[in-house]
């Protein structure tokens, strides 16, 4: 399947902030691995709130297959519904299907309240049972467990094709973008598809998926107040041509009210 932030309230918010991603209180460059002026990007082997990149893939892909195809974040071209769905400390991002190259370059334009993660896909997949793989798919193997087909289906549609990817956040570029996979924990996680979503306009029935898996490369980022840039491009094939071209324009909010 292709599926394609010193005034005293602040310290004490910043407190509260590391008392709640249930981590020792270190300073953040125990939790970064790219720590700059105006954010830092959470090392991929670290927690944030309890839950580990993989958890978060696994919440993002719930989060972002929940709305119709009118209104879903993935195909906005403009970031005019980049607040579906939001709510808790983790702000996602949408990320975008591949195209057939090269991609059409996306802009889009969001605000995000101040003290927010941001969580987003640079390259993401997405499969499950009893849909995926199909009867004549490679992966597909009656004598395997459902997960481990399930695995194989979501690593042979969007991983293999995977050639390139660059990511700038302020214009600094993120070393490394592969050092950032995760792939959902072991069995998986159940994807529940409501009515009237992208997923049922794209013929599936509504109800439970079990299990599922997301896999791919995803970042965690804390943004500063102030205004922000992430550019993404995903290349394929062996020419490594664009097949994801997306620009987010962020405004992250003051913590002064």
């Amino acid at each position: 399947m292709r599926t394609h932030y010193l005034s005293t309230h602040i310290v004490k918010s910043a407190i509260l902030i590391a008392v709640i991603l249930g981590i020792i209180i270190l300073p953040c460059s125990s939790l970064a691995t790219g720590q700059y002026k105006g954010f830092f990007i959470v090392d991929p082997d670290q927690k944030v709130f309890l839950k580990s990149y993989s958890d978060w893939a696994d919440k993002w892909t719930q989060w972002a297959f929940q709305f119709p195809t009118e209104t879903n974040p993935i195909l906005d071209e403009t970031g005019k519904y980049c607040d579906q769905g939001q709510s808790g400390p983790v702000w996602f991002l949408a990320g975008a299907f591949l195209s057939d190259p090269p991609a059409v370059p996306i802009v889009r334009e969001c605000r995000i309240p101040a003290g927010k993660f941001v969580f987003l896909p640079i390259a993401q997949g997405l499969s499950f049972r009893p849909d995926f793989p199909e009867a004549d798919d490679v992966c597909f193997n009656p004598k395997l467990p459902p997960i481990e087909q399930v695995r194989c289906d979501v690593n042979d549609d969007i991983v293999q094709d995977i050639k390139g990817l660059e990511v700038t956040i302020d214009g600094v570029r993120v070393n490394d973008p592969f050092a950032y996979r995760a792939q959902s924990p072991p069995g998986g996680f159940v994807l529940l598809i409501p009515e009237n979503t992208i997923l049922t306009d794209f013929g599936l029935g509504p109800g439970r998926r079990d299990p599922a898996v997301a896999d791919g490369w995803w970042l965690m980022i804390y943004l500063k107040p102030g205004k922000h840039t992430i550019h993404i491009v995903v290349k394929i094939y062996e020419d490594m041509t664009p097949a994801m071209d997306v620009t987010y324009k962020l405004t992250v909010g003051s913590w002064r009210h």
